[in-house]
């Protein structure tokens, strides 16, 4: 939580209202996004890492370049994002137009009696976006990056990571006894 707490703080004292938390890697995973830290914009404090500029997003590298990025200390991205909505909104606008005036259309319609069909037609209508590539690799000037040390953290979209997670915590849920 502490980390998250020093992202609130650099968001309303930074010009980058967007902070993602980065995860040092373990392993170079080509299945994970990895971030690029650029040049430094906070000092350390009370036992965080300093907060970074990005350089650039690495999306699903080949297991040859997860390596080198490995090696070189990248960080893998959570997904975890801090900032403000009004930076957040600017940056879905900038990004993804095309999504983020869709929405704007059926704003009029929203606390009325056609807004739940107004929303119904909007998601189904709406097309398919990778937030990594779409939004987070066109865009590093609005976004920082604070590595989350002293956190265990895995990507947990793969049945198999899932698995050694809950082997690595001891746990064993009752539904994989049927298995």
């Amino acid at each position: 939580m502490r980390h998250v707490d020093a992202a609130i703080s650099a968001v309303s004292s930074l010009p980058v209202k967007i902070v993602l938390l980065g995860v040092p890697a373990d392993r170079p995973e080509s299945e994970y996004g990895w971030i690029e830290p650029a040049e430094q914009l906070t000092q350390p404090s009370a036992g965080l890492e300093p907060i970074f500029r990005i350089r650039r997003f690495w999306e699903n590298p080949s297991p040859h370049l997860a390596v080198d990025l490995w090696k070189r200390g990248l960080l893998w991205n959570s997904f975890v994002l801090v900032g403000e909505v009004g930076a957040l909104l600017d940056l879905f606008a900038e990004m993804i137009p095309q999504v983020y005036n869709s929405f704007a259309q059926i704003k009029d319609l929203l606390n009325t009696s056609l807004e739940t069909d107004a929303i119904e037609e909007l998601f189904a209508s709406l097309p398919s976006v990778n937030f990594s590539e779409a939004i987070l690799a066109g865009c590093r000037s609005g976004l920082s990056v604070l590595p989350t040390t002293g956190v265990d953290w895995n990507d947990l979209g793969d049945p198999s990571r899932v698995m050694s997670t809950l082997a690595k915590i001891g746990r064993r849920p009752g539904w994989l006894a049927s298995l």
